[in-house]
Parts: C-alpha cells; sequence; structure tokens
C-alpha cells in the first residue's frame, strides 16, 4: 500500500493532547501523575468508530476467499477495504444527490433510483490511514483513520443542524457476487431511508422526490441467509416532492 495509501507505524503521527503535570506551578506527585496520564490515554484512545469532527476512525472488513477453499490475493481485499472506507467517508463529509421515483402499479411506474457523490476523496489520499489489521472469522477486519482538513470540518459541520432530518433503512443484496453487491446494499439501504422518511410524511405517493443526504456513522453489515444485509443512517434534506398531476 505504500505510495497510494499511507499506513501508521509511528503513534505521534496521530494527533494527542500534551500532557500537563502540574498543579499550581509545582510538580504533581508520582500517584496524581498515574491518574492524568490514564485519564488522557482514554481521552485520546481510538475507538472502533469515531465522529469526531477533525477525524473517522471506523472499521472495515473484507473476505479472505471468493468461495470457500478458493483464497483471494491479499491485494484485492486491501483495496476493496480502502474502497469501501474512501466511499463511506467521503459520504460523510460531502455526501450524495439523490433522485427517487417511487414504484406505483396502479400508474405502471417501475420505479427508480439515482445516487451521486456530491464529491469524493482522491484514491491514495495519504490522510486515508489503515491504523491495524487482524484476522478473525476468515476475514480481513482493518481500522482505517481518515483526517479532514478545515474546509472538510466545516462542511461535515454543516451537516450537523438540527434542521436536517435523521432517517434509517435497512437494504439487502446477494451476497455471492462479494463487493459489488455489498456496496449495493448501501444504495439500497439508503434508498430505503429516503423512502421510509418519506411515508411517515407525505399521504400521496409522490410522482419524484430529489435531494441530498449524508452518512451518520459507518453502514454496519451483517451476511444472513445469503445475503448482504446493511443498515444506515443518514441526514436528509429534500429539495424537491414533484406530486403526480391529477385532472
Amino acid at each position: 500500500m505504500r505510495g497510494r495509501f499511507a499506513r501508521i507505524t509511528n503513534t505521534d503521527e496521530y494527533p494527542r493532547s500534551d500532557l500537563l503535570a502540574t498543579r499550581g506551578g509545582r510538580r504533581c506527585a508520582p500517584a496524581v501523575l498515574v491518574i492524568v496520564v490514564l485519564l488522557i490515554v482514554s481521552a485520546t484512545a481510538l475507538p472502533a468508530q469515531s465522529l469526531r469532527n477533525d477525524y473517522f476512525v471506523h472499521q472495515f472488513w473484507a473476505e479472505l476467499e471468493a468461495t470457500p477453499g478458493a483464497p483471494r490475493p491479499k491485494d484485492a481485499q486491501t483495496n476493496e477495504i480502502l474502497k469501501e472506507a474512501q466511499y463511506v467517508f467521503s459520504g460523510m463529509i460531502y455526501g450524495f444527490s439523490f433522485s427517487y421515483t417511487p414504484p406505483d402499479t396502479t400508474r405502471g411506474v417501475a420505479g427508480s433510483f439515482e445516487l451521486k457523490p456530491i464529491a469524493e476523496i482522491k484514491w491514495g489520499d495519504p490522510k486515508l490511514k489503515v491504523l491495524d489489521t487482524r484476522i478473525e472469522k476468515n476475514r480481513l477486519i482493518a481500522r482505517v483513520l481518515y483526517t479532514l482538513v478545515p474546509y472538510q470540518e466545516s462542511w461535515k459541520q454543516g451537516w450537523d443542524s438540527n434542521v436536517y432530518p435523521t432517517a434509517t433503512g435497512r437494504g439487502t443484496s446477494r451476497y455471492f457476487l462479494s463487493y459489488d453487491e455489498k456496496m449495493a446494499s448501501y444504495r439500497e439501504a439508503m434508498k430505503e431511508a429516503i423512502r421510509d422518511y418519506l411515508r411517515q410524511r407525505i399521504y400521496n405517493k409522490p410522482k419524484k422526490v430529489t435531494g441530498e443526504l449524508v452518512l451518520r456513522g459507518s453502514p454496519y453489515t451483517i451476511i444472513d441467509a445469503g445475503r448482504y444485509v446493511t443498515t444506515v443512517t443518514v441526514k436528509l434534506r429534500i429539495d424537491k416532492v414533484e406530486p403526480y398531476t391529477v385532472f
């Protein structure tokens, strides 16, 4: 991964608070110093999931085998994890624009859903770093860090306003086609979050709805009955609700 994404090998690269071990201009006693250090370590430890404004730390996984007994190249696993992290972190900072046409059998409308990234973290961005990896249940699991620059913090903070409602959705897709289907379950979950939000507020089925959304945290995906099952939480901004014209 060297040359594309960096891996942290020195903990000093990670932002932390400076230790303050004085009281009233005097040095603290050893016992007090231990307590201070423990409190600072607790405050600056890197969790599996983080929503601080200046960085994200999230956990991602990729299958070690394409099918039982058929190992995948290591590069394929790490690339999938980095692609997923790039997609998720971009969705948490910049979000997506969407266009949703609900299905309507009475009118013969099949329905459609278009989702486009508003902006994306560039592939190879050095601020995207793998903190650590492990093997568990035939999966490569990695914690990935992305450090935001000031304009990205401002973009994210703009979505933190209570003006934008929160919605949760659950999406499914086939398991056997691996990464592409996992991403399809993400998109399906975002669509269902929009659909659930609209159903609770709009009585008459709309012809088309457009707007924007951002991810609130990393999507949660499990495998159940041969399917990816993903749950997402998003913040929404509905720009336009187009009704059917009644004559």
